[in-house]
């Protein structure tokens, strides 16, 4: 049997909840475990085909790429340099983003720990956070919705070895597993690190998600939540939300969600995890909008922290 990271970690059955042998997950000839009970994946596939054909229209997808060594190389230069420069300016912060992850949170607990960390990377996209956390000696999980092979999880091949590449990520070490991030095929406490990668915010309910989150930490792990848009009262938030579906026609192609965090919210979705926020530095224009925003009338802009979270 070819080794998977999937051998390694004690599963559930997506249906049932029951303990499942890690033979008896099928993972796909693309890598994939389709870990979706038939009533969620049902009850997302709208969902999902109206996210992807939105990615598409903002020039997000890589779709219109055909060649696969293309594709590869696009993937795997992520987070460190947009190379179809759609969006050069968004990858910036998000490599400022991905480092102070690392620098501040990742080294310091392997360090610690003098050991390779094991890291869920929920939300995870075409798997960039995953795949290059493990191609050094971390152990991660990429979990998302979308098993498009170009666009979402089934990109996550571009990180293995074996693809064609000088290096990249051993089975053993990276996983891809299509599933619903408030109903993970995971047993508890098996993850050293549990990462939101920009997509806490659409969650449906916080809370919910936090807590299935806080289930899988092993103990001393930390929950992260990366790049999701931050204000600090309710109301900012809620007209950015209400900005964002005048510009869709009065109709989002998400499902419901809650589109932002505030301090006030975390600290109310779990009483037990106390939240620390980190500053990111991005450039001195990024910072200055506060300033601009308030001269101009304007609600706050959005703010992006590096938000970790530690089970008390």
């Amino acid at each position: 049997m070819t080794p998977n990271l999937l051998h390694q970690l004690d599963l559930r059955d997506p249906e049932t909840g029951a303990p499942l042998a890690a033979a008896d997950a099928a993972i796909g000839d693309d890598g994939i475990w389709r870990a979706l009970s038939p009533a969620l994946d049902a009850a997302t596939a709208a969902g999902r085909a109206h996210y992807r054909a939105a990615r598409f229209r903002e020039g997000w997808s890589m779709g219109d790429l055909h060649d696969d060594e293309a594709i590869a190389r696009r993937v795997r230069a992520l987070p460190m340099r947009d190379v179809t420069g759609r969006h050069p300016a968004i990858w910036a912060a998000r490599l400022r983003s991905y480092r102070a992850l690392v620098k501040r949170l990742v080294m310091p607990m392997a360090q610690k720990r003098m050991r390779g960390l094991t890291l869920l990377d929920l939300g995870a996209g075409s798997g960039w956070l995953a795949g290059r956390l493990a191609t050094g000696n971390h152990r991660a999980v990429a979990v998302d919705l979308d098993d498009h092979p170009i666009d979402g999880l089934g990109a996550v091949r571009h990180w293995q070895l074996g693809a064609g590449h000088l290096f990249g990520a051993a089975p053993e070490n990276l996983a891809a597993v299509q599933a619903h991030f408030d109903h993970l095929p995971f047993a508890d406490g098996q993850f050293d690190l549990v990462v939101w990668n920009g997509a806490f915010h659409y969650a449906a309910d916080g809370a919910r998600t936090l807590a299935e989150g806080r289930r899988m930490l092993a103990p001393g792990g930390r929950l992260v939540i990366l790049d999701s848009p931050t204000f600090g009262s309710e109301a900012a938030g809620e007209t950015m939300l209400a900005e964002q579906r005048a510009q869709h026609g009065g109709e989002s192609h998400l499902a419901p969600r809650i589109g932002f965090v505030t301090p006030k919210r975390l600290a109310g979705y779990d009483r037990a995890v106390r939240w620390r926020r980190r500053f990111i530095f991005y450039d001195l224009r990024w910072h200055l909008r506060p300033l601009q925003a308030r001269l101009l009338g304007r609600r706050p802009p959005m703010r992006f922290w590096l938000w970790i979270g530690q089970v008390t």
